[in-house]
């Protein structure tokens, strides 16, 4: 071979072929189902991902539709958390009175994706016992008639059997109330049979689901239970419908795909829809395993069948129909009243209500009781939306049911014919890319990605088809990069250069900026406001004597890895390692609106961060006390350094001062020292403690510094006590009175802190006539 070869479209069209285009794409789509293990799990895995995240955008993109007008949402939301009071608080008798309501106006089906673990928490209840069995002990003779009338005003005190009746009385007439329950499950599986099935769980062998074949449980399907919620023993049996809610979001936290049943404890156990989708039904559902593929299909009483890929794992995909309110959904509160008609929301609308009669819109309804409240924190990731509430979650696999909108896939010969033909376009890709320059190939490669991703979304994706496409791309990606790997090896050396240089020493934005702007690699800087932070470990030349070198630098690895994830996560720019200390800032290169608040909870959860380092090195015989200063100013920067050394950092007076308030920690005993500076800028996001009025070493105006204590709302009551103690008797130290302050921190818990100031306060007593006190504190070191 001879470098004319790398030259010419020959050897483009042999890249492609050896891509292994056809056999890679036809392998993904028929392994669908299926469980693999070894290096084909391991690409199965990469090219799902992959195409998870571009149907998430598809998802995005597409149009919502109408949802099946027979599900209805009764929804936990604001407007009933502000009707009724705290959610936790609410007594059961709500509930039995939403079975009834919706029971008067004609709801066929009722899922709870709510449990009820442990009886109702009723005082009045339990009083009303104290009295039925103390009163014949308070009266020789008891009166019949009352202790009747009390009997029964307990039972009617009793909310819980409210709702068990409520449950009972509606679960007539082929309706039926479902209770849902959650399920942790291990994707590892053990040998868990019915003995060892825990028997509060044994109420829901009412709503098991029988499998063929009779004698064997697909292996796949086997689930080790970690952790099991369900509802409380007489309600539970009050009512034979149960199905769990838990979910299984995909490995990035999106829920994707819905688990319509577990097999746990040798039996085969149905989600919150699917038995609310049979008991709407009348119709029990059976699990078949379709011949070798390992797939299976639902069927009800045998007959009625789903085109539905049900993987080995019991998931079925979701097809969102919409956003939050997709479907009709009202509010509990309403819901309950004594008003005839009712508001309600449908198709995503939020401002704009309906309104209608609640027996027209309850009317053979198949209703989920859920909670849509922020609050209560029942919400998913999902790709048509961050934050929509779990319930929307279940009525959405409702209506895949009710309307048959499930995802298929195409037949074997459409499939082929379809990988044959995405061959095809990337040798057309290759030809072009061969015949034209750097522009017309990237124009062109980019038309057909753009056409070719458009007819995916409204000819497969839109009709309910998906397929893998991600090696398509992958194979046009690659002829692409093939053709231009000259240029790399040119052009984009001294790009690379750059970025294996900087990459580990500051963020990933600022090697980007250096990527797009060459002329930004330059000696000197600008000035700009950041917020600059020093940290160190407490004691650490203590903590050096105690170890190997092996184990030094173990810790520390562990440590600086730990402590520098966080501040590139908070968009901070690592300076430098200074032994175990560490520099970085935030405002530079990228311009960040809030870097202030970015550094002081980049501060708090570096102390997080630093237990748990802790629990894990506790073997070592140490632990690591991380001192942190933090000062926000003007002062410059960029690249400085040499014309051939340099580096990208910060100089300054603020950058001096955030270095001694590290330092001033040790004095004070505290961990995180803020300026004034920094205080001021966030001041109502943070709880700070006024700590001194101080010089630092090398400055000759005094600066205010403060202790950051934690996040306003997360300090616990008695440190917020605290805090304002110590700023009382610090009020009194700035104004003089030595004696007033020694015994307001007296009063307060020892620390260092206080024990330093009751120290100061004697020495400045015992040396009035010498000093001039003016409320500022010189210190002598750093």
């Amino acid at each position: 071979m001879n470098k004319s070869f790398f030259k010419s479209f020959y050897f483009y069209f042999t890249l492609s072929l050896l891509i292994i285009f056809i056999p890679t794409n036809l392998m993904l789509d028929w392994s669908k189902g299926q469980s693999s293990k070894g290096v084909l799990a391991n690409v199965i895995k990469l090219m799902e991902t992959i195409d998870n995240k571009m149907i998430d955008i598809k998802f995005k993109a597409k149009n919502s539709k109408s949802a099946d007008p027979k599900i209805v949402v009764v929804a936990i939301d604001e407007h009933s958390l502000k009707e009724l009071g705290r959610w936790q608080s609410w007594s059961r008798e709500f509930y039995a009175q939403t079975i009834a309501k919706l029971e008067q106006h004609g709801a066929r089906v009722v899922g709870f994706d709510v449990v009820f673990d442990s009886p109702d928490e009723n005082a009045g209840y339990k009083f009303l016992g104290q009295l039925e069995e103390n009163y014949p002990k308070m009266h020789q003779k008891s009166n019949e008639q009352f202790q009747q009338a009390l009997a029964q005003a307990k039972m009617f005190a009793n909310t819980d059997w409210m709702l068990e009746e409520a449950t009972k009385t509606f679960n007539q007439d082929g309706k039926a109330v479902v209770f849902g329950h959650f399920i942790q499950a291990d994707r590892e599986y053990k040998d868990q049979g019915f003995g060892d099935m825990p028997k509060k769980m044994r109420v829901l062998l009412r709503s098991a689901i029988p499998f063929k074949p009779h004698d064997q449980i697909p292996i796949e399907l086997k689930k080790t239970v970690k952790n099991f919620g369900i509802n409380f023993k007489s309600l539970a049996k009050s009512s034979s419908h149960h199905g769990f809610f838990s979910m299984s979001p995909d490995e990035d936290g999106v829920v994707r795909h819905y688990q319509l049943f577990h097999s746990i404890y040798g039996s085969v156990f149905p989600s919150l829809s699917l038995k609310m989708i049979e008991s709407y039904w009348n119709s029990p559902v059976v699990i078949e395993k379709l011949g070798n593929t390992g797939v299976l299909a639902l069927s009800m009483n045998g007959k009625k069948k789903f085109a539905m890929p049900v993987s080995s794992s019991g998931k079925v995909r979701v097809n969102y129909v919409g956003r939050q309110n997709s479907f009709k959904t009202i509010s509990l509160a309403d819901l309950i009243n004594n008003e005839d008609e009712i508001n309600y929301f449908y198709n995503e609308s939020k401002q704009k209500k309906y309104k209608a009669a609640k027996s027209e819109l309850l009317k053979d309804a198949i209703v989920l009781i859920g909670a849509t409240a922020i609050g209560i924190f029942d919400v998913r990731n999902t790709p048509i939306q961050v934050n929509l509430p779990g319930v929307e979650v279940h009525a959405t696999m409702l209506n895949q049911f009710l309307t048959k909108d499930f995802f298929g896939e195409l037949a074997d010969l459409k499939l082929i014919a379809l990988v044959i033909l995405k061959a095809f376009l990337i040798l057309f890709l290759s030809w072009i890319i061969f015949k034209r320059g750097a522009i017309g190939a990237v124009l062109t490669t980019l038309f057909v990605l753009l056409l070719y991703t458009f007819w995916d979304y409204q000819f497969l994706f839109l009709n309910n088809k998906i397929v893998f496409q991600t090696p398509f791309y992958i194979a046009v990606v690659l002829n692409y990069l093939v053709l231009n790997s000259y240029k790399f090896l040119t052009e984009e050396r001294e790009k690379q250069f750059i970025k294996n240089t900087f990459k580990n020493y500051v963020s990933g934005d600022v090697v980007q900026q250096m990527l797009d702007e060459p002329d930004s690699i330059k000696i000197g800087g600008e000035s700009k406001e950041l917020t600059i932070m020093f940290t160190d470990i407490a004691g650490f030349s203590t903590i050096s004597e105690k170890l190997t070198p092996g184990e030094l630098s173990t810790i520390l690895n562990i440590y600086l890895t730990r402590m520098t994830d966080i501040i590139f996560s908070k968009k901070g720019t690592l300076d430098k390692f200074i032994g175990d200390a560490i520099m970085c800032f935030w405002g530079a290169p990228i311009e960040i609106e809030d870097h202030t608040i970015l550094a002081c909870e980049t501060a708090l959860e570096m102390k997080l961060e630093q237990d748990k380092i802790n629990q894990e090195i506790k073997s070592y015989g140490v632990e690591l006390y991380t001192r942190i200063g933090l000062n926000t100013d003007t002062v410059a920067v960029g690249n400085m350094g040499s014309e051939t050394q340099f580096a990208y950092t910060c100089l300054g007076d603020g950058v001096n001062l955030s270095s001694r308030l590290e330092g001033a920690n040790k004095q004070y005993g505290t961990m995180i020292m803020v300026s004034e500076n920094t205080y001021q800028k966030v001041s109502d996001k943070f709880v700070f403690r006024k700590l001194d009025k101080v010089k630092v070493v090398g400055k000759d105006q005094p600066v205010v510094v403060y202790e950051l204590v934690g996040r306003i709302g997360e300090v616990k009551e008695e440190i917020m006590k605290e805090v304002a103690g110590f700023e009382t008797a610090l009020d009194f130290y700035f104004a003089g009175d030595f004696a007033n302050a020694i015994e307001k921190f007296s009063k307060l818990p020892e620390g260092k802190t206080n024990e330093v100031f009751i120290d100061r306060c004697k020495y400045l007593i015992n040396n009035a006539n010498t000093i001039k006190w003016e409320g500022v504190w010189e210190m002598t070191s750093k």
